[in-house]
């Protein structure tokens, strides 16, 4: 038990920023949930740190879908609780997303392929944008999406990319409540979306 309140006031003393404040949360949520047995506290904990990650998504736009402190949260929210008969539990996300993405085959491998078809970064992100705006519109009613986006402008282009990811990010309600399968295609499409800030952020050289 001392050992466990040792790492709780190490991991609490850590925090000086938002993110630093979000990864601490995920530790300490695990820690509630496997060392002390607070599975209600540990949900909590595993909230507050996927709300400070969507807060720093709305800021900078990128996302932490890749980080394995997100991953753990976002395990520990599903996880169940006794009597509960969510479909989303801990025991069965996993496969439901593999599943999942095996339906999604044709649709992801079409968005890596738009990717693919132009070598530059700029167009290349264009391309991405307008087929997922065009094949899968976002579920946000008021989205904007600018169709004549200059493709050399590279602030325009990012900062379009960035809108991107506020419209397709899974956390946001308005995805979460189109159902699974939407979320799951959103996650992929974020992913993306990142790559192509990523590209577009390296030395010209790299194109």
């Amino acid at each position: 038990m001392n050992v466990i309140m040792a790492l709780i006031q190490f991991h609490i003393s850590g925090i000086v920023s938002h993110e630093s404040e979000a990864i601490s949360a995920s530790s300490l949520a695990w820690l509630y949930e496997k060392g002390l047995k607070l599975t209600k506290s540990a949900k909590a904990l595993y909230s507050h740190c996927i709300q400070l990650a969507d807060s720093l998504t709305e800021l900078s736009g990128g996302t932490f879908t890749h980080c394995e402190w997100y991953k753990k949260a976002k395990r520990g929210v599903a996880v169940e609780e006794p009597g509960s008969n969510d479909r989303y539990s801990y025991c069965g996300v996993d496969s439901l997303r593999e599943s999942t993405l095996l339906k999604l085959d044709s649709e992801l491998k079409a968005i890596q392929a738009v990717m693919e078809s132009f070598k530059g970064r700029y167009y290349s992100a264009y391309a991405l944008l307008l087929h997922i705006y065009n094949k899968h519109p976002p579920k946000k009613e008021d989205y904007v999406f600018d169709m004549n986006l200059n493709k050399d402008d590279s602030e325009a282009v990012l900062k379009a990319l960035k809108t991107a990811v506020t419209h397709y990010h899974p956390d946001k309600s308005f995805n979460k409540s189109a159902g699974f399968e939407w979320e799951v295609l959103t996650e992929e499409i974020t992913k993306y979306l990142n790559q192509a800030s990523d590209r577009i952020n390296k030395p010209k050289q790299d194109d």
